[in-house]
């Protein structure tokens, strides 16, 4: 049972339209779930300054790793 639906846009055609099914919500509300209890456990064994660091730490790594799927697919892209 998949966890997405598309469907035609009725006011664009070409388009389609993607919504949740009831497995997709459940999926969801787990991921969700499981976050919240996260970041729970965290704020109970941090500081709120390590906790900001953290943060500041995994947005910093997000874009290190943005920018070197980039400069790949560039460098790929080049090759060809």
């Amino acid at each position: 049972m998949p966890r997405i639906q598309r469907r035609p846009d009725p006011d664009a055609p070409g388009r389609q339209t993607v919504a949740l099914t009831d497995r997709g919500r459940g999926a969801a509300e787990a991921i969700r779930d499981g976050v919240e209890s996260v970041d729970s456990e965290l704020a109970e064994i941090l500081t709120p300054a390590e906790l900001a660091g953290l943060c500041a730490g995994l947005v910093a790594l997000t874009d290190i790793r943005e920018r070197s799927e980039q400069q790949a697919e560039a460098s790929a892209a080049a090759q060809r």
